[in-house]
Parts: C-alpha cells; sequence; structure tokens
C-alpha cells in the first residue's frame, strides 16, 4: 500500500494520504513537496480551525453553524461532560457486581 506523508502548514504530522490525493493536491497548488525520500508533502494553508473551538453541535436546529468557544466561556463538550458525570450518581438501580 502507497501512502504519503502530509504535514500541516507548522510542520506538524497530519495522517498520510494515497497518492492520488497527493497530486490533486499539489496540482490544486494547495500542497508543496517537503521532502522526496521518503515522499512528504506540506500543505499550504491548513486553515485556522481549531477543532476544540469550532465544531458543530449535535442538537442545534442550525447544525451548518459553528459554534464558538470564547475566553473564560465553558465549552459545550465540557458543559455536557458535567451533566453526564453527575447523572451517573443519580441512577435508579445499583450497578452490576
Amino acid at each position: 500500500m502507497n501512502s504519503v506523508f502530509v504535514l500541516s502548514n507548522t510542520k506538524k504530522p497530519l495522517m498520510p494520504c494515497r497518492p492520488a490525493r497527493a497530486r490533486q493536491l499539489l496540482t490544486a497548488g494547495k500542497a508543496a513537496v517537503y521532502r522526496l525520500h521518503p515522499f512528504t508533502i506540506i500543505l499550504k494553508d491548513r486553515g485556522s480551525r481549531d477543532p476544540a473551538a469550532w465544531w458543530t453541535d449535535p442538537q442545534d436546529r442550525d447544525p451548518a453553524r459553528p459554534t464558538a468557544t470564547g475566553e473564560g466561556e465553558k465549552s459545550r463538550v465540557e458543559q455536557r461532560t458535567e451533566q453526564l458525570r453527575q447523572h451517573r450518581g443519580q441512577r435508579r438501580t445499583p450497578p452490576r457486581r
């Protein structure tokens, strides 16, 4: 199986891709050759999306709208984690042994 190593624009390793996808990125100008052996490409613009800060809320009425968490706010993931921890202590039946 062939694979091409991929680096972000900050030189962090990403998931390897197939050679066909690497050719598409190189032809479109979205990537450049970083090293020939092992063949590695570097993406020119990865975007400024932080996966922890931008995500779609599955319970939101408009799932295409991203939800941004600002400084000092709890993310919805942290809020949901706290809700689940509180709910865990309120179970009706005791856990099986």
